[in-house]
């Protein structure tokens, strides 16, 4: 081997290195939750909002949060904690509170946001960029007074769910 083809192929090494380490810290970097209790009794809201908090952090592009029954507090625990860098993308039904807009409007002068409203929804759904969970009861209302669960899709389901409400978002009535 020549000394040139000998540096050409340490080259080529060093720079599949430094591509592994690069994969290795944004790994790192999710800090993805030990564990995810999953089932949630009655009174024991603040256990389900840790859990749906600890995933909402480890957002790097988008979340889609499908909720027909929302009000404006899912913007201040969970939607007000999404990093600045990943867009929000929310489908609710179209009994939308006065308030919920409001608060959004408010959210989307500084964050990427969009809201849209459909009768097509009833179950809860929140997806983070290439994983989704299914929710037992509204968010707003989790654990509080019934028992709920939140359940991470896994494929073939997790591709048909998001097929599924993107079909559903892209059809329904822009609000912000």
């Amino acid at each position: 081997m020549t000394s040139q083809e000998y540096q050409s192929n340490f080259d080529l090494r060093v720079s599949e290195y430094d591509a592994l380490l690069r994969s290795l810290i944004a790994v790192a970097r999710l800090q993805l939750p030990e564990e995810i209790k999953g089932v949630y009794g009655p009174g024991e809201p603040y256990d389900f909002y840790r859990d749906l908090n600890s995933l909402i952090v480890t957002t790097t592009k988008d979340i889609f949060l499908v909720d027909a029954y929302l009000n404006e507090e899912v913007f201040n625990l969970y939607v007000g904690k999404v990093p600045d860098n990943a867009t929000v993308r929310i489908l609710s039904s179209n009994k939308i509170g006065p308030n919920v807009v409001t608060v959004a409007r408010m959210y989307a002068t500084n964050r990427p946001l969009e809201l849209r409203s459909s009768a097509d929804i009833h179950d809860r759904t929140v997806f983070f960029d290439q994983r989704g969970w299914v929710i037992g009861q509204s968010i707003k209302d989790a654990a509080r007074k019934k028992p709920t669960y939140l359940i991470e899709l896994d494929e073939p389901l997790l591709r048909a769910a998001r097929d599924i409400y993107d079909g559903i978002w892209a059809a329904a009535a822009v609000v912000i």
